[in-house]
């Protein structure tokens, strides 16, 4: 089992910022061997890439290309953001990473004992300006919306869904994407679902808190 522990001696601070996530790419069923630009490099350069202030892709390669692992030509940076293989592996390593921190993290709400049966998720919707190429809707490219679940006990953040529709928001989306996908997904253990209003007479979470058994929302 990987851990997120740093157990490499004087690691560099590269190498210690990607260890939690070394060695996840290939346990996907999606990998491939893709020796130009492998799903690790593919996975460290999409990382920088959020981090980076850059303003475009081809900014972004211009200003940080010669510091990556294996940097990418132009032509296949571009093309593997639309590889529906890439985004599976993307989405695999996403889950296992947050299942393990899960595992590895410690539980913050473990001193309130009044939600020992309970597994806490704030949902909240983000959206963003619409990248340059992205399509437009009559003429008007929208602004992208996200939907975002944190487990309050870990910090752990995950994508639930993307806004769907030219006006979907965070109160229509919330609590239908919120209800089916965490029950469905996070493998929740006893307890019943309740809104985040109901637990201890007071709101302990922005949007709602889920248990597993019973769906009494």
């Amino acid at each position: 089992m990987i851990s997120l522990n740093v157990t490499q001696a004087n690691p560099t601070v590269n190498a210690a910022f990607f260890q939690p996530i070394a060695g996840l790419a290939s346990q996907s069923s999606h990998a491939r061997a893709c020796p130009d630009f492998s799903d690790d490099d593919y996975l460290q350069c999409g990382l920088l890439r959020v981090l980076e202030s850059s303003t475009s892709g081809r900014a972004f390669l211009q200003e940080h290309g010669a510091r990556l692992n294996n940097s990418p030509s132009q032509a296949n940076y571009f093309a593997t953001l639309h590889s529906p293989r890439r985004g599976a592996v993307v989405a695999d390593v996403n889950n296992d990473l947050r299942i393990m921190a899960n595992q590895t993290l410690p539980d913050r709400l473990a001193g309130m004992a009044e939600l020992a049966a309970y597994e806490v998720f704030a949902v909240d919707g983000h959206w963003h300006k619409a990248a340059t190429h992205d399509p437009r809707h009559n003429g008007v490219k929208m602004s992208v919306g996200h939907f975002y679940s944190l487990n309050l006990r870990t910090h752990t953040l995950r994508q639930l869904a993307v806004g769907e529709g030219a006006h979907e928001h965070d109160l229509s989306g919330s609590p239908l994407f919120s209800v089916e996908l965490e029950l469905g997904q996070a493998k929740l253990a006893g307890g019943e679902v309740k809104h985040g209003d109901e637990v201890g007479g007071g709101t302990i979470a922005p949007g709602f808190a889920f248990g597993g058994a019973e769906d009494a929302v």
